[in-house]
């Protein structure tokens, strides 16, 4: 076969399309970079949304790291992120609603971890999950109220190099900040868009434990950077062994300082060895 273009051949120039040719085969790839973060200076799958009075900031990648150290990032509290100190945190399961639940719908449960904050103005929820899940999905999450909006704040917030089909093999982190100052205003919320009517999100929610943040460092500059390596030491995404609930586990167990916890359905715990020592060590000396 005839090699009408290369990249690394073309010296800049644009590939064009053969004038005779009624059949070509394309072969794409990424740069390398691109198996490692969302930009080549910000390494990691982890991006988490801060609330703002009107809208969301959204931060990727190692570079939060350096955001942070600027000062606060929410116009919601003066506090700086080193201040910011989580002090309960919280493990929820949910099945989701569906317009026909399957029989694998009844027995697949979504796992996250609900964390509250010293400054009490706001909850952030995190959770592990397909790679570029929401960016294929249009920014779409069922944390926000208006998910099934034209352009909600999370679509806004999005920049384009997220806004790609997801990999169902592979997981990213999410975290989003969510106006609620206390538990009852969040429940309040999930049995608002609990049930089987369309519009409803959530089916069967638990609240599996919950526990005051007993790690020592426990900031928010600390948060982020145990879930950044988390995920820079595994990127797996798997439906039996590496998931959100296997994630919502080791994270949990991590903040509270519990030996004994599992996934929350039983068939998650059948494979399930905890990895909560990857939150405390950097990927890249491995």
């Amino acid at each position: 076969a005839r090699v009408w273009w290369d990249s690394t051949r073309s010296r800049g120039k644009p590939p064009t399309f053969p004038s005779k040719a009624r059949v070509i085969r394309v072969s794409l790839s990424a740069p390398t970079w691109t198996s490692r973060g969302w930009a080549p200076d910000s390494p990691d799958f982890f991006y988490w949304a801060v609330l703002q009075h009107d809208r969301v900031n959204l931060h990727y990648g190692r570079k939060m790291l350096e955001d942070a150290q600027a000062g606060p990032l929410s116009s919601l509290t003066s506090l700086r992120p080193s201040e910011c100190i989580a002090t309960r945190a919280h493990m929820l399961s949910h099945r989701y609603t569906r317009a026909k639940e399957t029989t694998k719908d009844f027995i697949t449960y979504h796992g996250s971890v609900l964390v509250e904050w010293n400054h009490g103005q706001f909850m952030s929820v995190f959770e592990l999950s397909w790679f570029n899940g929401l960016g294929g999905y249009n920014g779409k999450s069922d944390w926000f109220r208006d998910r099934d909006e034209t352009g909600g704040v999370l679509r806004a917030a999005m920049p384009p190099e997220m806004l790609f089909p997801w990999v169902s093999k592979s997981a990213e982190i999410r975290g989003f900040d969510l106006p609620f100052k206390t538990m009852e205003e969040f429940q309040a919320f999930i049995d608002e868009y609990t049930g089987k009517q369309k519009g409803k999100r959530f089916l069967d929610p638990h609240c599996v434990y919950s526990a005051p943040v007993r790690i020592s460092n426990r900031s928010q500059v600390d948060i982020m950077r145990y879930l950044l390596n988390y995920i820079g030491r595994n990127r797996l995404y798997s439906e039996e062994m590496r998931n959100c609930q296997t994630f919502a586990a080791d994270f949990f167990s991590l903040l509270a300082g519990k030996n004994d916890i599992e996934p929350f359905h039983p068939i998650n715990r059948i494979m399930y060895k905890e990895q909560r020592h990857t939150f405390l060590y950097d990927p890249d000396l491995y």
